[in-house]
């Protein structure tokens, strides 16, 4: 009798545990893209944070300030992991506008952005610079 109870005992705490594990892995595979990227002209940087649960990307560094994105600026919004990519939205200062945006790591330190306007679609390498678990 005592047997009996248990087994169904244990069984619950065995599945907790390893929910629980497989939770924490897709979160630090989904934090893997947290740190600093430099684009491919060298030009600007931006931090990549999360917030509620979303990722989200900010311009921290811009070397001349000759276009219309600012030092601050949030042009990654709302991102979301899902099947080694993240999606949202990515701001485009140039002309005040959000696109569609999928967003990957082909490697750890290689930041592919892909932003999507109809059926045309556009990617760019950013390069990590610093990696980091930023949480705002």
């Amino acid at each position: 009798m005592k047997t009996r109870f248990w087994i169904p005992v244990c069984f619950c705490f065995l599945s907790v545990f390893a929910s629980t594990d497989l939770r924490a892995q897709g979160t630090s595979a989904a934090d893997a893209i947290l740190g600093v990227y430099e684009n491919p002209e060298g030009e600007r940087r931006m931090e990549i944070y999360k917030q509620n649960g979303q990722y989200f990307g900010k311009i921290t560094w811009i070397r001349s300030q000759d276009g219309k994105a600012r030092v601050g600026d949030v042009v990654l919004k709302n991102l979301t992991y899902a099947s080694g990519q993240w999606k949202g939205k990515i701001h485009m200062p140039a002309r005040n506008s959000d696109f569609p945006a999928v967003v990957a790591l082909p490697d750890t330190n290689t930041l592919q952005i892909t932003g999507k306007s109809g059926f045309a679609s556009r990617s760019k390498e950013w390069k990590r610079v610093s990696s980091g678990n930023t949480e705002q």
